[in-house]
Order: structure tokens, then C-alpha cells, then sequence
């Protein structure tokens, strides 16, 4: 069995579940707040300007979630590589920024309700730039997933305070981003030199060369990672292009208690990918034998909550709500059928990045994403949210098969 215990599994686990439960109530408890001084419609401005600054964020982080991730569990003890890999992801993400706020001046230009809310938009931008700052990639190849869990608890309490005290009318619906982004930036500066000081890390320019090359070999996984968040976060993009903002404001309602449900599939695969590295690393008999030790009791645990806040929805969305329909009813409990079949996929996603098959990885999502958007379009059009959750069930079922073919395939390839 690998060097990862399932002790350190679930202190990891446990670690950042934890103080992610604590950030998603923080969240979901003020966004009835901030509705009730901007008003619904204006909530679906800020949502959809939120999943811009997601798609953002995303290309910024490029593959270091995964591929750093993985240097970095290998190579513990090396302190001068750790260093060159440190100065050279902080100068990539650097360039990615400055390329990201020029898309951003781009999409000015293509979309009137973008143009109509722009400063909202510049300003979400420091989003973007605290989500870059982050050095969640290094913390958790080191396995020390509580200090991940700390910055991220320190930025989400100091987003709701500022936005308890300034928020007070339609005016301030710029406030909910930018104050997002300012607990993000605070947090990731003060990791960043704690890493430095805790690790013994120095600084080192990298060269032109091998910016070049990192950019080069991280194109597949950012592909696959901008691919799966326009699948999660543009699903709502498209259904504003097709309806209002009010229609998007209640859709973003519903899919704001999905999303903190899937902050588990995100936990888990945190948590668990280190020792996955490592377990391939060894034997593929090794790697099942871990999956199965802690996916099967998680996968239960999905099908659990997603049962639990299926019954409970009426009175969920009554939190956030004056007035609950039965659409955003139905939403709600069709994302929960959907969640089981989503968290299907990590065990072979986590397998295909752990034995490097990047342009497989690449391939699916890829796929999967021209596959959304189509579907999204049509369907969208012709029943706007109804349509919508149709796109994305038939995608993450897609999603789903695509990689558990793929997986089997590696891992005969590897016999």
C-alpha cells in the first residue's frame, strides 16, 4: 500500500471538509443578505459575472493543480527544486494574468450586457488575481491540506464582514466580487511567504526557455480544466444569452447548493490525489486496491447527500427565497440525480493525471465540452432552464463513460 495512511487520508479529508463546510455556509447565509439589498436580478448580473471571472481564474491556475501537484509529492526533500518549481509556476501565472484581463477587455467588445456592466467586471477582476496567488498546488503535494483549509477559511470570513458592513443597495452589487477577491489576495500573499519561511524556499528567475516549456506541457490539463469549468460555470452564461437576468438569478440560487455539494468531489480528489501518485507509481493492482479502499464509502456518502437535499429542497431554497416555485424546485432536485453520475468520474480522472495521460484527459473534456455547448444552445433556446439541465445531464453522462473506457484502456496498457 502506498506511503498515505488512511489516517493522513482523512485528517486531509477532514482538514479541508471541515473549514469548506464552514466557507460554503458562510457564503450560502449571505447571499440571501446580498439579494435582499440588490434584488434578484441584479444577483443574476453578479452570477454571471462571477462565472466570467471563474473561466479566468481557471486559465490562470493552468495545470499546476494537477501536474505541480504531483512534482511536488514527489520530490518532498528537495528544497532547490522546489524553489525553480515555485519561481517558475509564480512567473507563468503572472503572464496568465495579464493575458487574462486583456480577454477581459476583449469580451467588452462582444457582449452589450458585459459593456453594460463593466466596471462591475474590472472590478471582479481582482478575483482572478487572488485565486492565482493561491499556493493550494504546493500545500497539497506536501499533504498539509489544514493550511489550505485556514487561508481559505481567513479569506471567506473576511469577504462576509466587508460585506455585511458596505453592502446596502443595487448600487453595491460590485462589492460582492471585489470583496471576494480582496480576502483572496490578503490570504494568498500571506501563504505565499509562509511557504517561503516554512520551507526554506529562495527565489530564482527562471529562464525564458523553461517558461516556454511549462506553458507548452500544461496545455492539455488547462484545456481539460477550462473545459470542465466552462461545463460547470458557462451553463449559466448561456441560459442568460437565451433568457433574463432574473430567470439566471434563480437558476444560480439552485446551483449554488449544487456546487457546495460538489466542494466534496473537490475535497476528495485534494485529498486523495497525493497518495494516488504514489500508488501508481508502484502497480496498477496497488492503485485499485487503493481506489477502492476509499472511493466506495465516499460514493455512498454522495448518494446520501445528494437523497437528503433532494427531500429537503422546498425548504432549502425557502432559505434564500421569499417565494419558492416549482421550477426552481425542480432544478434543485435534478441537479441532485445528476451529482451520483458526476462524482462516477473522479476515480478515473484521478487515474489518467496519476499515470500522465494528458492528451486522453484532454480529449474527453474537450469533447464533452463541445458536447455542452451544443446541447446547451439548442436546448436552452427552445426550454431555457429546463433545456439547460438536459445539456448538462447528457454531458457529465458522457463525461462519465469516456473516462472509466479510458481508464480500463491505461491500465491495460500498463499489464
Amino acid at each position: 500500500m502506498p506511503e498515505i495512511s488512511t489516517r493522513t487520508f482523512f485528517k486531509n479529508f477532514f482538514s479541508l471538509g471541515a473549514v469548506q463546510v464552514i466557507n460554503s455556509l458562510l457564503q450560502l447565509v449571505v447571499v440571501p443578505f446580498v439579494i435582499s439589498r440588490i434584488g434578484i436580478a441584479q444577483f443574476g448580473v453578479v452570477a454571471v459575472a462571477q462565472v466570467v471571472v471563474n473561466y479566468m481564474a481557471t486559465f490562470t491556475d493552468y495545470h499546476f493543480n494537477q501536474s505541480g501537484t504531483k512534482a511536488v509529492s514527489l520530490n518532498t526533500k528537495d528544497k532547490i527544486f522546489l524553489s525553480d518549481l515555485f519561481s517558475k509556476v509564480y512567473v507563468v501565472k503572472l503572464l496568465l494574468i495579464a493575458l487574462a484581463l486583456l480577454v477581459l477587455l476583449l469580451l467588452f467588445f462582444l457582449f452589450p450586457f458585459i459593456r453594460e456592466n463593466f466596471l462591475l467586471y474590472l472590478l471582479s477582476f481582482v478575483y482572478v488575481l487572488g485565486y492565482a496567488l493561491q499556493p493550494v498546488w504546493f500545500l497539497q503535494g506536501v499533504e498539509k491540506m489544514q493550511w489550505i483549509a485556514a487561508a481559505s477559511l481567513g479569506s471567506r470570513v473576511l469577504f462576509v464582514g466587508l460585506i455585511l458592513l458596505f453592502m446596502k443597495n443595487a448600487g453595491d452589487s460590485w462589492q460582492y466580487l471585489f470583496f471576494l477577491g480582496v480576502g483572496l489576495v490578503i490570504t494568498g500573499l500571506a501563504s505565499i511567504l509562509f511557504v517561503y519561511k516554512r520551507f526554506g524556499l529562495k527565489w530564482r528567475m527562471p529562464a525564458v526557455n523553461e517558461i516556454r516549456e511549462e506553458i507548452k506541457t500544461g496545455w492539455h490539463i488547462t484545456a481539460s480544466n477550462i473545459s470542465m469549468n466552462i461545463m460547470q460555470y458557462g451553463n449559466l452564461f448561456i441560459l442568460r444569452v437565451f433568457a433574463t437576468d432574473v430567470i439566471a438569478g434563480y437558476f444560480s440560487v439552485a446551483e449554488r447548493v449544487f456546487f457546495t455539494m460538489k466542494y466534496a468531489l473537490s475535497i476528495f480528489s485534494q485529498a486523495i490525489f497525493p497518495g494516488m501518485c504514489r500508488a501508481a507509481t508502484q502497480s496498477k493492482i496497488i492503485l485499485a486496491g487503493f481506489i477502492r479502499k476509499f472511493f466506495v464509502p465516499f460514493f455512498v456518502l454522495v448518494i446520501a447527500g445528494s437523497m437528503t437535499v433532494y427531500l429537503l429542497a422546498t425548504q432549502i431554497l425557502g432559505f434564500f427565497l421569499d417565494s419558492v416555485s416549482e421550477d426552481a424546485i425542480f432544478i434543485l432536485r435534478t441537479l441532485c440525480i445528476i451529482m451520483p453520475v458526476i462524482s462516477l468520474n473522479q476515480p478515473a480522472a484521478l487515474t489518467l493525471l496519476a499515470y500522465e495521460r494528458n492528451k486522453t484527459y484532454a480529449a474527453v473534456f474537450t469533447t464533452a465540452l463541445i458536447i455542452n455547448v451544443l446541447s446547451n444552445v439548442i436546448l436552452a433556446y427552445y426550454l431555457e432552464a429546463k433545456g439547460t439541465l438536459i445539456a448538462i445531464f447528457i454531458t457529465e453522462t458522457f463525461i462519465t463513460i469516456a473516462l472509466w473506457l479510458s481508464m480500463r484502456k491505461t491500465l491495460i496498457d500498463k499489464a
